[in-house]
């Protein structure tokens, strides 16, 4: 479960229409078409993924879409979203919370369904797939906004020939003195600047 601290909540969308013939190359094999990724939320990347004739043994024959997530500096992810195909007057609501890396939809049809003539998925020569919702997350840590976290190996310091490292050091920021200091916290130094 999320802790009691605020999450931050962003809405995002995505459009993502695919030529029929990438479609049919992959309509017998095992592989997927991934969208490109348009994430400006840096602790973390989404996009599509459609997978034509299942995506392992037990469901092949179903053509499966879906939400990837790559996370990055988050304990986990909250999406609440809808996939619409409007050719096809199909939609489906998800709620689903990613604790790591990984990809979660649905089964829009079978294979025949899919790729029959009859079928309006593939409409004019191509696949439209929209999806909108809200993500919720929570950082791996609760670093405040305005500190940015670094290494720092103490190893270093012996090995520069300055051994004067406890100088006062300041940055100039357009004729402006930034004074510099070190916060310690769970194990790291954390630089802040005023």
């Amino acid at each position: 479960m999320f802790s009691g601290c605020e999450m931050p909540q962003i809405p995002f969308g995505l459009e993502w229409t695919i030529p029929a013939y990438s479609l049919f190359e992959l309509k017998n094999t095992t592989n997927c078409l991934l969208s490109t990724s348009i994430s400006n939320i840096p602790e973390f990347e989404y996009y599509l993924s459609i997978f034509p004739n299942g995506f392992n043994e037990k469901n092949r024959g179903k053509t499966w879409i879906g939400l990837q997530l790559e996370l990055k500096d988050v304990k986990q992810v909250k999406a609440d979203y809808k996939i619409i195909i409007e050719s096809e007057t199909y939609s489906v609501e998800k709620h689903v919370i990613y604790e790591n890396s990984t990809g979660s939809g649905e089964f829009i049809a079978g294979m025949g369904e899919f790729f029959s003539k009859g079928s309006n998925f593939i409409s004019y020569g191509k696949l439209t797939i929209k999806i909108h919702g809200f993500f919720k997350f929570e950082r791996k840590t609760n670093i405040p906004f305005g500190v940015k976290e670094f290494e720092f190996n103490s190893n270093k310091l012996w090995k520069n020939n300055d051994k004067h490292f406890t100088r006062k050091r300041y940055i100039i920021v357009e004729n402006k003195e930034i004074k510099v200091s070190f916060l310690k916290g769970n194990g790291r130094l954390y630089k802040r600047f005023f």
